[in-house]
């Protein structure tokens, strides 16, 4: 396939029809697949490259989509999401404005007749703090055993050992086979008893437990593994929004209309609570020795809007929040959410038409779901079965 400046994805016949591999990048995924599904999903993109401003914005954008590192292939996607969400909304969007006495360029200006805003995206990686050390081999070898061919059997897999030299796949594959051709399912269904097996390869050590598919069920496996290696510890959303707010902070001084920070997180664990506390501060549980009953939970003053002086990012009229909002279907489903700061110097005072979380000085919320605002497919003019009607792969049973 080759590369055409003028979209973001490949021209050509494409012949791969599987799922999104282990080590596979977004992009790398949606440029291959072979399915009428995601075929849409480039179209509809396409169509908004299209209408981004040309020239030197524009390479540079397409140039960090293209990237294999999901930092700069989000960021470009939440850029060129956010560009277009607001063009659709009705307003005129200027890509980085000039700013009076400044060198420094937020990445758009919106206006229309109720007024105008400035937006800085960015873009915040989050998720579990796990304590386990991992390795970058780990989802080449997770790809690998995909390679199994399987129709009576799902696996699970862990790392009982991680290693340093990948191993080949043949490797990988043979020992993993013969162990499930081994395996009766109708014999393990009838007495629950789940087989499992410690499998060497060479200085790796793979956990692998069969679970076997019902009669009905069976016939070539799409995705051997059901269940892969878990992560445990703690999820660490807050500390990293508010970092990633925290560095944009006092970037463009005080601006004469409203500026907004607009941040997606792709995370899926991201949730209200989480913005909540990046914003206002941490919450801890207040408690005096001796005395039972007295117990309370109160707000420390660390939040993004307030510290222990006060109130302390004045200059930021508000914060938008993109949950899970990735460039496959996901974005069709799902809306930004607006957080207004009480504290603003300039407030905005005109509504996005998107669900608004307003905080009180108080740290008091009311997250509000307006139905009658726009669906995000309303916004982009996508029908209700967008991609579809066909399911994301047609070979899958549902």
């Amino acid at each position: 396939m080759k590369a055409d400046e003028r979209v973001l994805f490949s021209r050509g016949q494409r012949e791969n029809p599987r799922h999104a591999g282990y080590a596979e990048s977004s992009f790398a995924f949606l440029d291959r697949v072979a399915q009428p599904y995601w075929a849409r999903v480039r179209d509809e993109l396409d169509r908004w490259f299209d209408d981004f401003p040309a020239g030197e914005l524009a390479r540079d954008l397409r140039n960090r989509f293209r990237k294999d590192d999901p930092r700069q292939h989000y960021a470009a996607w939440w850029e060129l999401y956010l560009y277009t969400f607001l063009r659709r909304s009705g307003y005129e969007v200027e890509v980085h404005p000039d700013l009076r006495g400044s060198d420094a360029h937020p990445d758009f200006l919106a206006r229309s007749e109720r007024g105008a805003f400035y937006v800085e995206a960015a873009t915040t990686f989050s998720g579990i703090e796990d304590d386990q050390e991992h390795s970058a081999l780990e989802a080449q070898i997770m790809d690998a055993v995909e390679r199994v061919q399987s129709e009576t059997f799902t696996i699970s897999l862990e790392f009982g050992r991680i290693g340093t030299n990948m191993p080949g796949i043949r490797e990988i594959v043979r020992p993993i086979q013969e162990w499930l051709a081994a395996q009766d399912p109708d014999h393990v269904l009838a007495s629950g008893v789940y087989p499992s097996c410690l499998i060497p390869v060479r200085d790796w050590e793979l956990e692998l437990m069969a679970f076997p598919l019902e009669p009905e069920h069976r016939g070539p496996v799409k995705q051997l593994i059901g269940f892969g290696p878990a992560m445990v510890g703690n999820v660490n959303d807050t500390e990293k929004l508010r970092a990633t707010l925290n560095r944009k902070r006092g970037k463009y001084g005080n601006l004469r209309e409203p500026l907004l920070f607009a941040v997606l997180m792709p995370s899926t664990f991201a949730d209200l609570p989480a913005v909540e506390k990046a914003l206002f501060g941490d919450t801890a549980l207040r408690y005096y020795m001796g005395e039972r009953g007295r117990e309370r939970w109160v707000r420390l003053r660390n939040g993004f809007w307030i510290d222990e002086r006060g109130p302390r990012t004045q200059s930021v009229s508000g914060v938008v929040t993109g949950f899970g909002i990735l460039p496959g279907a996901e974005f069709a489903n799902r809306r930004p959410r607006l957080w207004p700061n009480p504290w603003a110097a300039s407030p905005l005072t005109e509504s996005l038409q998107i669900p608004v979380s307003a905080g009180s000085t108080e740290a008091q919320f009311e997250h509000q779901d307006d139905e009658e605002t726009p669906s995000a497919r309303e916004v982009f003019g996508l029908s209700a079965d967008w991609p579809g009607p066909e399911p994301p792969f047609l070979d899958d049973p549902d």
